[in-house]
């Protein structure tokens, strides 16, 4: 019905129950599709229907141009499968809970030309997906240029070992988030090692959120480590060409004028700084 139609944006809140006609949803001409679904009103092992799934196949089939495709809410294994397909995709969004896999991340890291990845990694096993993106001999997301990565400190760790090793990785602009389990933040040094050594050359602009639900600490006269500290932070001083830095914690971090010195002389390139910090015994 809509021949030049480029981008389409589905908000379904109950797909299994909604009939898309296809024909005012499809084109030859797509080049972004958004599908939003939610997490509120449906089950776990819910299937998310029949026509939402015929749909996504459709799309995979006719639109030969598909460059930006966006994800959000239990899609289920056939959907993802799919997805697995559209090996010209420029930029993915994943936020499906715990139906994403490793082996759909190991399919889609083979992408040649995706330059642009935001996962939901929650519940995701660091061994499994560790064996899965780093089994073969080429490197995956070998494009990748943008990352939003949400997970554990020990599964982001897991992703970014399957990038382009030597600092040849294009990564210019990564933000992580953890979790909300409370954990010490020197959980984050492998991660941050990391991804220093694998985007020396290539990072402008890094983001990390790391919130803490307080209800979960098993001992509030002795939490564990939660504020970042120079030292915390110190294997980012290998990414010379930072412009952009912004630590968004739950807990302040610990860092005094002394500190700013360091940091300063690490990113001599840095426009950008964003750190709420206060004195951690005033906190």
């Amino acid at each position: 019905m809509l021949p030049s139609l480029t981008t389409v944006r589905l908000n379904l809140s109950d797909p299994s129950k909604r009939a898309l006609p296809s024909a005012l949803f499809l084109s030859q001409n797509l080049r972004n599709v958004s599908i939003d679904i939610g997490f509120g009103r449906r089950a776990a092992t819910a299937h998310p229907g029949e026509t939402l799934c015929t749909y996504v196949d459709a799309v995979a089939r006719v639109a030969q141009s598909l460059q930006h495709l966006t994800l959000r809410g239990r899609v289920g294994e056939r959907v993802l499968d799919t997805v697995t397909t559209l090996q010209g995709l420029r930029t993915l969004s994943l936020c499906v809970g715990t139906d994403i896999s490793p082996r759909v991340l190991a399919t889609v890291g083979a992408f040649p030309q995706l330059t642009g990845l935001r996962l939901h990694l929650d519940g995701i096993d660091a061994e499994e997906l560790r064996e899965a993106l780093t089994g073969g001999s080429e490197p995956r997301f070998a494009a990748l240029e943008q990352l939003e990565a949400r997970g554990t400190p020990f599964v982001l760790e897991a992703f970014l070992e399957s990038l382009p090793g030597d600092g040849s990785a294009r990564l210019t602009t990564v933000e992580l988030e953890s979790d909300l389990k409370p954990r010490s933040v020197d959980a984050w040094i492998p991660t941050l090692t990391l991804l220093a050594d694998k985007c020396s050359n290539s990072l402008r602009d890094l983001t990390i959120e790391a919130h803490t639900s307080f209800c979960e600490v098993p001992d509030l006269a002795q939490p564990p480590k939660l504020h970042f500290t120079l030292g915390t932070l110190s294997p980012l001083a290998k990414a010379t060409r930072i412009q952009r830095f912004v630590l968004d914690a739950s807990v302040p971090a610990d860092l005094n004028d002394a500190n700013l010195a360091v940091i300063a002389k690490w990113w001599p390139e840095i426009e950008h700084l964003g750190l709420w910090t206060r004195p951690v015994e005033a906190f």
